[in-house]
């Protein structure tokens, strides 16, 4: 059995007497066997093809050099789905562990069992609470025209402090301008906005945490956040 870094599997699936290179996407279930004596060509086609797919090779490439490099125990994962109508772009791809990833699919495939083959999936909504955007003042970038808001890597829930406006992100809220790093470097595979529940956590390790609008600056974050 292997796994590609995609999610997918790779192994044999044995039929009374014969068995065959079989590949499953973790994305669906969709299960595509080889033929004996055809492993070059399934490979060529099922796993190296440039065709949107659970494994694209060209996809994979535009992900490492963007910064999107899983570790053991991560996968490159689709922000919103292919089964519910996410796109197969790098834009889209982000960096999950293993059982965040399989666990949403997961819970997708179990909310839908019912649903016949084909439909629609129109929307994937997370069940964790109300999101809240919490702002540690203003941004030493940007002064008063930018804020500092406090925001969670959506590869590990490390949280983080961004300004929407000048791009710089910082470990802990900026007392001055001390260092310039961009919030794509910091957290590459994109952020996610807490919720309420870890709200209640942070501030107790933040003090001084305001809430804002989200209206205000959410459309200016829209290429770094990722649903989860």
């Amino acid at each position: 059995m292997a796994e590609d870094i995609f999610g997918d599997l790779y192994g044999y699936a044995f039929d009374g007497e014969t068995c065959a290179l079989t590949k499953v996407f973790c994305e669906g279930g969709e299960r595509v066997a080889c033929e004996p004596g055809d492993v070059v060509e399934f490979l060529r086609k099922r796993v190296f093809s440039d065709s949107p797919s659970a494994f694209d090779s060209r996809l994979a490439h535009e992900a490492l050099s963007a910064g999107l490099r899983p570790d053991n125990g991560e996968h490159l994962a689709f922000a919103l789905p292919l089964i519910a109508g996410g796109s197969p772009s790098v834009e889209n791809l982000t960096v999950e562990p293993v059982e965040l990833h399989l666990g949403v699919l997961a819970q997708l495939s179990l909310t839908n069992s019912a649903t016949p083959d084909g439909t629609p999936i129109t929307a994937v909504v997370a069940n964790e609470g109300q999101t809240v955007l919490m702002s540690a003042g203003d941004c030493p970038v940007c002064a008063d025209s930018g804020a500092v808001l406090l925001v969670l890597v959506h590869r590990d829930d490390r949280p983080i402090f961004v300004c929407p406006l000048c791009e710089c992100s910082w470990d802990r809220p900026p007392r001055g301008v001390d260092e310039i790093v961009g919030i794509a470097d910091r957290a590459p595979g994109g952020v996610r906005f807490p919720t309420s529940r870890e709200i209640r956590d942070l501030r107790e390790q933040h003090k001084g945490l305001t809430e804002v609008e989200r209206s205000d600056w959410e459309g200016l974050l829209s290429e770094h956040v990722r649903v989860r």
